[in-house]
């Protein structure tokens, strides 16, 4: 079954792990996949499947790339928000402020900006799915790991805030 026949996605992280099992469900499913990530393994290729440099902490590289995928097929369908990183395992006064600001860039800026961007297309083309990848311990914490349990309750809540916002927009 083609599930997402002629949809287009953007998925973030797509290199590896999750996201790149996600880009091949896509691809599998009909989707044309535009993959975002820092790095990606020689490889990497696919039907369906276009690359992109993304730097998910930088909004004039998420500008880019989204114009691109506009100019090439007119709209994005799907928004995986997916890269993330842990970085540190150390508690609030322990995190050097350097390891906690990348995190939250990461992990929680990242997909703000993603939105930010991608949803007044969405909206100009009736409208979307957007997946925001968070993670149990945003739900109920855990010792250590401050800045990555606090960016992962933050996309929990920035998605709750985003679907309710903008769940009659057509």
């Amino acid at each position: 079954m083609m599930r997402l026949a002629g949809k287009i996605a953007l998925v973030t992280g797509g290199a590896r792990g999750i996201g790149r099992a996600t880009v091949e469900l896509f691809a599998r499913e009909g989707a044309k996949v535009h993959v975002g990530d820092v790095d990606f393994p020689e490889s990497y290729e696919g039907e369906g499947i276009v690359t992109h440099a993304l730097d998910v902490t930088d909004l004039e590289n998420w500008k880019t790339v989204v114009d691109a995928i506009i100019d090439q097929d007119g709209r994005v369908d799907i928004l995986f928000n997916n890269a993330g990183t842990v970085k540190s395992y150390d508690g609030i006064a322990e995190i050097s402020l350097e390891d906690w600001n990348r995190v939250i860039e990461i992990n929680q800026t990242g997909p703000f900006y993603g939105m930010r961007t991608v949803i007044p297309h969405m909206r100009g083309t009736g409208g979307g799915s957007i997946v925001n990848t968070s993670s149990i311990w945003g739900k109920v914490g855990a010792a250590g790991v401050a800045a990555y349990t606090a960016s992962k309750a933050a996309v929990s809540h920035m998605s709750k805030n985003a679907a309710l916002t903008y769940v009659g927009d057509r």
